[in-house]
């Protein structure tokens, strides 16, 4: 359903759109305009300039220059036309996504962003030691080091460019240190300052309260009902009483 929030992996790049892979073998399509609000503009930019006649080019970087294959994303449903009745039998039903950090951490609190924990951020602008990144929350902006960069080369990234990052240290003067290597995330979750900070991506305990063919049931964070489909348990063997150690998909 609209607004559901749920963690992705790119898995094939389109000239327009990106296919994203979701739980229980579900794709969703991110269109070029639900990217981050600096992509948004340019593209608004080219069509009013090709409205107008104006023969000075906008560039629109290459989607497969802002993602890669087999990267992870949050993303929410912004229109879902899977269920709909409709006589024109032509019509392409589908997920439409965002990955807009204004949209998918619009429930993040100050107090929820922590060390280690994972933030979707967009690129602001490029520094001489590193780069500003948005994470679409009011008086807060991200700063990643040259050297925190991970896999990605400064000189190969785009403004407007949306990446999971790990926290590395609490913000500070509203501005909060950040990292794209995620292996830096294995902090569990284990209080927000609400529901609603909890995200995709986030690593929780669950103590699990049934125990069933398709899978498993029990509570996070005390207080919230979450299932494990057999499908993402893979060969882990789950009992009852038992607290594991999971990662949220869909919320």
């Amino acid at each position: 359903m609209e607004g559901t929030l749920v963690l992705g992996q790119v898995a094939q790049i389109n000239p327009q759109d990106i296919a994203i892979a979701l739980p229980n073998n579900l794709t969703g399509f991110l269109p070029l305009t639900h990217i981050s609000p600096p992509l948004t503009k340019v593209v608004e930019k080219l069509v009013s300039d090709e409205t107008d006649e104006k023969d000075e080019a906008t560039d629109v970087p290459a989607l497969n220059s802002l993602f890669t294959v087999g990267q992870w994303l949050r993303t929410v449903v912004i229109e879902n036309t899977m269920h709909a009745s409709t006589s024109d039998k032509t019509e392409t039903k589908h997920l439409e996504l965002s990955i807009e950090p204004e949209l998918v951490n619009a429930g993040l609190q100050l107090d929820d962003i922590l060390p280690k924990t994972l933030v979707q951020v967009s690129l602001s602008s490029i520094e001489d030691h590193g780069i500003i990144v948005s994470l679409g929350l009011p008086n807060l902006s991200g700063f990643i080091k040259n050297s925190a960069l991970g896999s990605y080369a400064v000189e190969n990234m785009h403004v407007g460019q949306v990446f999971l990052a790990v926290v590395q240290h609490n913000p500070k003067n509203t501005v909060v240190q950040l990292s794209l290597d995620l292996k830096l995330a294995q902090t569990q979750i284990k209080d927000v300052s609400d529901i609603g900070s909890l995200l995709p991506g986030d690593t929780v305990q669950c103590l699990i309260s049934e125990v069933r063919a398709v899978g498993a049931g029990g509570k996070v964070l005390g207080m919230l009902d979450a299932t494990i489909d057999k499908l993402h348990s893979g060969s882990v063997t789950i009992e009852e009483n038992q607290t594991v150690r999971a990662i949220v998909y869909n919320l």
